[in-house]
């Protein structure tokens, strides 16, 4: 995302980019009765990239954050009909803290020294991603089609 330097929300953020990856490998085991259970590990990567200009101040903010979390799956799956079948899953509550830099770029009119324009510092920034709950049903007309219907729920959201 990029906006230019005289909106109004300039304050907030002129651009930003995201990188969000999951990793989630599972095992599953087939129970009697046409049911099924299975559960994984989520890693869980992300890095953010954003900048901002104070308006009165003309101070440049450039933040670079990045995080790791682990957290886990689980889902059920039991088949009603021959080509049809229901599932559950959950997906934990995740906390992504963010660590990085924070550089900071002073005008020239405010420097406390003409040949230091720039300030880094550490930064943090936490988000937290909510309990979700996904409930579907599936309907396999040919081996070549597959049709799910889904309900998604966020437990927890702001």
């Amino acid at each position: 995302m990029s906006w230019p330097q005289d909106t109004g929300f300039r304050t907030v953020g002129t651009k930003s980019k995201l990188t969000y990856l999951t990793l989630n490998p599972v095992v599953a085991v087939k129970l009697p009765l046409d049911f099924s259970i299975g559960g994984g590990l989520m890693v869980n990567y992300a890095n953010m990239d954003l900048e901002g200009l104070f308006v009165r101040t003309k101070i440049k903010i450039i933040l670079s954050l990045t995080s790791f979390a682990l957290t886990a799956t689980v889902g059920a799956w039991v088949t009603i009909w021959v080509c049809a079948g229901s599932r559950l899953t959950n997906f934990n509550r995740r906390d992504l803290p963010q660590f990085g830099d924070g550089l900071f770029e002073w005008p020239h009119e405010i420097r406390t020294s003409p040949s230091t324009p720039l300030t880094r510092r550490s930064a943090q920034m936490d988000f937290e991603f909510p309990l979700t709950v996904v409930c579907g049903l599936s309907y396999r007309p040919t081996p070549k089609w597959n049709l799910e219907f889904d309900a998604i729920t966020r437990i927890g959201a702001a």
